[in-house]
């Protein structure tokens, strides 16, 4: 089966682009034959089906697709698209790949389409994010960044709901804990601007290779993420065996399962109560960081990789 996966809208440095560049790496490396490419316009994808004649189109980047097709179309929905995307998938496509359960049914809700058309392949981290020598990490961040003791991490680029609730929940983990508390926050992308707080440590941009080791270094992680997609954030630091506590939402329920202390925005004061006992517990910290570690392993690109090439057979049939 020849498979054109169409790479076009995948923003450079982004979560998404990385997380496309590992699902080809691994179907690749099961054997598939497959093409990638970028296409200059909407026609683009027409014309390539036709000269190659592929028997799968794959748009790794949910918000467009040719209104023409020769071959069945799929296409990977990160995050719950705009009504205008809506319209234009429920017209166009074959069939839908989302990283979750809860984007999954979400959709289903929204596009006249079969539950067959939409499925959930799921995601993971790289394999770089993993369980690494804690005082090698610990010695990394000191050397790279100046970091020592104990400090809270987050790493991502929140929306300003998000970014709300982070710092909200900071300033009642200092009133808590003290002043000393430090929140450490990594941007994800060179764009990334993080507002000032009392305790809030901003590094800028980390390039994702530096990540694990302050994940690993880092005494607790925090997620206030409620999106329905993957919280890959939440899933690196579970994987590198970081004691975590996330907003409460679909998706990090769904990723977290009982591992990751979930903690309810709409009771910010009783959560701050369980994140402290969390932050102030070492057995606690070490139970979670168990549990968010044999969590974390359900998650491979090699099951999503499965899951994908059986997305495209089903299609291949459907169509």
């Amino acid at each position: 089966m020849r498979i054109g996966i169409d790479v076009s809208g995948m923003k450079k440095g982004t979560d998404s682009a990385r997380s496309a560049a590992l699902l080809a790496a691994t179907l690749e490396a099961h054997g598939r034959h497959l093409c990638l490419f970028r296409t200059e316009s909407r026609e683009s994808p027409v014309r390539w089906a036709a000269a190659q004649k592929a028997d799968i189109y794959h748009r790794l980047c949910g918000d467009e697709l040719p209104a023409l097709h020769l071959c069945p179309q799929l296409a990977t929905v990160w995050q719950k698209p705009e009504e205008k995307e809506l319209s234009m998938l429920a017209e166009r496509a074959d069939m839908l790949l989302t990283t979750t359960e809860a984007l999954r049914q979400q959709l289903l809700c929204c596009l006249p389409l079969r539950p067959e058309q939409l499925l959930t392949v799921g995601s993971a981290p790289a394999p770089c994010f993993r369980l690494l020598a804690r005082r090698a990490a610990e010695e990394r961040a000191e050397r790279r960044f100046g970091l020592s003791g104990r400090w809270l991490f987050f790493c991502g680029s929140p929306n300003a709901e998000e970014t709300k609730t982070l710092l909200g929940m900071l300033a009642r983990l200092r009133e808590r804990l003290g002043p000393s508390l430090r929140l450490v926050w990594a941007g994800r992308k060179e764009s990334d601007m993080i507002p000032p707080a009392e305790g809030l440590l901003p590094l800028g941009f980390v390039p994702p290779a530096e990540l694990p080791f302050l994940l690993r270094a880092a005494t607790l992680f925090l997620y206030p993420g409620r999106e329905l997609g993957f919280p890959l954030p939440l899933a690196e630091a579970m994987a590198c065996g970081t004691p975590a506590a996330a907003a409460a939402g679909p998706a990090t329920r769904e990723l977290a399962a009982g591992a990751a202390l979930l903690w309810d925005p709409a009771e910010p004061e009783h959560a701050a109560e369980a994140i402290c006992r969390l932050w102030n517990s070492r057995e606690a910290a070490l139970h979670c960081a168990e549990a968010c570690l044999q969590r974390s392993r359900r998650f491979r690109w090699e099951a999503v990789a499965r899951r994908t090439e059986a997305a495209w057979e089903l299609a291949r049939r459907l169509g």
